[in-house]
């Protein structure tokens, strides 16, 4: 299955494809530069990892990285959207 991702907007945009297997249980996170004006890709998704290993919750977790993008002083629209695979 083939993988994108987006970085920056108009000329600048910068485009990554790459095909991943998904398994069982494994999350994709995709966020708006709301998020990523204030996080590394890396520190996004571990504020999700340390959220699911404290309350187990994805709609927690999802919620939590927009606050804290919030609350780093976002200049932009947050969007976070954190989907779990269930079943193959």
């Amino acid at each position: 299955m083939p993988f994108l991702i987006f970085f920056g907007l108009g000329p600048n945009l910068k485009v990554e494809l790459e095909q991943r297997q998904l398994q069982e249980f494994d999350m994709i996170l995709l966020f708006s530069d709301g998020v990523s004006k204030v996080y590394h890709p890396i520190e996004a998704a571990d504020v999700i990892v340390n959220e699911m290993e404290e309350h187990d919750d994805i709609s927690r977790a999802a919620k939590e990285l927009a606050r804290l993008s919030r609350a780093r002083g976002s200049p932009d629209d947050i969007t976070v959207l954190l989907i779990e695979v269930e079943e193959i």
